[in-house]
């Protein structure tokens, strides 16, 4: 895939941003954890180690962005208008086969 075809790494709206992560959001993502920590453990996993140990959250964010520079998977963080807050995430991820 040429650098045309990819995902665009930054979408604004008046509401909310949606860019690729960085491990600077470390911060920001660790607050959107443990305020919904309960409701997030039922659809992802990773959740419940993660958020007990900080450290497990920036080399996450550091995959997500590596990812999205290569091409091979784009993981955006949603936040709000001034990215101060984590709002959520969404993925685009690459699949390689017959009907994968």
């Amino acid at each position: 895939m040429n650098a045309a075809d990819r995902p665009l790494p930054r979408i604004e709206t008046d509401r909310l941003v949606l860019r690729c992560w960085h491990p600077s959001d470390v911060h920001a993502l660790d607050e959107a954890v443990r305020a919904s920590v309960d409701h997030l453990q039922a659809w992802s996993p990773w959740v419940l180690n993660e958020t007990a140990d900080r450290s497990e959250l920036t080399p996450r964010l550091q995959r997500h962005h590596n990812n999205f520079e290569s091409g091979s998977e784009y993981v955006y963080g949603i936040f709000d208008p001034h990215e101060t807050r984590v709002l959520g995430a969404a993925g685009l991820y690459t699949r390689q086969g017959p009907d994968i």
